[in-house]
């Protein structure tokens, strides 16, 4: 309702990501003409969220809007009676965030199972947990804006905050895996979070000025080397697949898992020792790759790095 400060637009037509997708940018249009602070986002079941990803990332809206995390509810309960769709396999893909609700009636085998599965995927989700009754905390559907630099208010026009230019080439290199921990005060929420679960770090954001970032680990088990590259840098699609499949450095690596946007499109790689996976992903913020090595064969991160990024196109001129 306007007069409230709440501007609900219905995209008629039929599905949002594709019979009506002329209809859903041109809401979008109508409401990012409003200048708001948040827009919220609600496709039904058998939306297919790559598609609606390809819409605001792509150059009409990439400067107007500041895409929050992807949220994802599973009715564990009808997840466990039959194996899951195209759709819903897509979005769960897809997500930053998955809830399982309808724990009560699922059980909780078959939400462990669910959770565990989400955990699973790749790249990792932000965070996966259980609603109970109904309840999704608003600072999951309404996070903090996570842009380095959102101009004010005034400065805005049709944007809600500005956008990222096409990435440069500057890598940043840190040491350990994943983001700072969730603290304590998750219990209070009405959302069950395992103790491990992670939030974005903002400093771990990837920008036209830092498109690049590299974590390694080490520990007696194993050397893991990884990377989040920009989604505006593109990977030629031979080159990578070489690099993935017969690099001889990438080659001996144990595992090797990766979500890269290509010429082609998206694409996701898991590989093991004599075994490899690749396939459509539905994933698109960002391209992830992850390798693991027995410590006593890890490589020069820098002389692996270099490669890796030699598969990259040319960026596109600012």
């Amino acid at each position: 309702e306007p007069s409230k400060g709440v501007d609900v637009r219905e995209v008629a037509g039929g599905c949002i990501c594709c019979s009506a997708g002329i209809f859903f940018e041109m809401s979008l249009v109508l409401l990012l003409g409003r200048k708001p602070d948040r827009l919220l986002i609600e496709p039904t079941g058998l939306a297919t969220l790559s598609g609606i990803l390809e819409v605001l990332r792509g150059p009409g809206f990439r400067k107007a809007v500041d895409l929050q995390p992807i949220l994802v509810l599973v009715d564990a309960f009808r997840w466990s009676r039959r194996d899951p769709t195209a759709e819903e396999a897509e979005q769960m893909e897809a997500a930053d965030i998955v809830l399982a609700s309808h724990g009560d009636r699922a059980g909780a085998g078959t939400v462990k199972r669910l959770l565990d599965h989400a955990r699973s995927l790749f790249p990792p989700k932000q965070l996966v947990g259980e609603v109970r009754n109904g309840e999704i905390p608003l600072e999951l559907i309404l996070p903090p804006p996570t842009r380095a630099e959102v101009p004010p208010a005034d400065a805005r026009s049709a944007s809600v905050v500005s956008g990222a230019q096409p990435a440069g080439r500057t890598p940043v290199h840190r040491t350990g895996f994943g983001a700072h921990a969730r603290g304590s005060g998750a219990a209070a929420l009405p959302i069950v979070l395992a103790p491990e679960q992670t939030r974005p770090d903002p400093a771990e954001l990837l920008t036209a000025e830092q498109p690049v970032i590299r974590h390694a680990h080490t520990s007696p088990h194993a050397t893991t080397i990884g990377w989040r590259i920009h989604d505006q840098q593109v990977f030629d699609d031979d080159r990578i697949r070489a690099w993935m499949s017969t690099d001889p450095v990438v080659g001996c690596a144990i595992r090797r898992k990766a979500v890269v946007r290509t010429r082609s499109g998206w694409w996701s790689c898991n590989a093991t020792e004599g075994q490899e996976e690749v396939r459509a992903s539905a994933w698109r913020r960002d391209s992830r790759i992850e390798l693991i090595w027995p410590p006593s064969e890890a490589p020069d991160p820098d002389a692996l790095e270099r490669t890796l990024l030699s598969c990259l196109l040319p960026a596109d001129p600012v």
